[in-house]
């Protein structure tokens, strides 16, 4: 178990292990929108700290997440 775990309360646990499931309260593991609507999601999804994401384009426009998002992201 992580450390920091230990030192949430059991509520604490449970909202923190249900905002992975479902970051953002969305219904879906659908994100669409403007860079600035799929960041909130990301910042949302990044606060359960997770270690990875896979992502599948089928409508949506590559370059521009490269461009928008992606930076902000990229551990150093």
């Amino acid at each position: 178990m992580d450390p920091a775990l230990s030192e949430l309360s059991d509520d604490e646990r449970q909202e923190r292990d249900r905002r992975r499931v479902n970051p953002g309260g969305l219904g879906s593991a659908v994100v669409a929108g403007s860079p600035d609507t799929v960041r909130v999601y990301l910042d949302e999804y990044a606060k359960c700290q997770v270690n990875y994401c896979v992502f599948s384009f089928q409508w949506g426009n590559l370059r521009l997440f490269a461009e928008e998002l992606m930076p902000r992201y990229v551990s150093s």
